[in-house]
């Protein structure tokens, strides 16, 4: 319910502007062109979806909870003899393809970094300029900030 009442009130705000005489390139003008998400797998989002098929917003999602999983995968099944052990992590960490999914796994942590991000769940706009903290629901994030960004010309 609460994800309709947002894209609701973003259809509404559309409709205002229209309706005021600004046509809907001014109105959709206010989307942002991206939003850069930072969470974990205890905040699951809801309304990506409807924010990437019906905005066009760039939507990227970083998960801070990814490095568990890679990280597991590089422990698992490693012999109990310390060397043995070392040289199957090596090999492991050698692979292009596990790097990647290495490299992808932290990415949610450096760009937290990145943009000094301190608590999340954490949605982005304007590269990092607006920060909606605390909500998953991205449509109801989305709002927030175009309520902001109405509020602070």
């Amino acid at each position: 319910m609460t994800r309709f009442l947002c894209l609701a009130r973003t259809l509404i705000t559309l409709l205002l502007a229209l309706d005021s005489g600004q046509n809907v390139a001014a109105a959709t003008a206010e989307l942002p062109a991206r939003m850069t998400v930072i969470t974990d797998a205890k905040h699951p989002l809801q309304g990506l979806d409807v924010v990437r098929t019906r905005t066009g917003i760039d939507v990227q999602v970083y998960d801070l909870s990814a490095p568990v999983s890679i990280d597991a995968e590089l422990a698992a099944g490693l012999p109990k003899e310390l060397e043995a052990a070392a040289q199957v992590a090596r090999s492991r960490l050698a692979d292009p393809q596990f790097q990647a999914r290495l490299r992808s796994a932290y990415q949610g942590h450096l760009r937290a970094l990145q943009f000094q991000i301190t608590r999340y769940p954490a949605v982005l706009f304007d590269h990092g300029a607006a920060v909606v903290y605390g909500v998953t629901d991205l449509p109801e994030a989305l709002s927030v900030y175009l309520r902001w960004k109405g509020s602070s010309r």
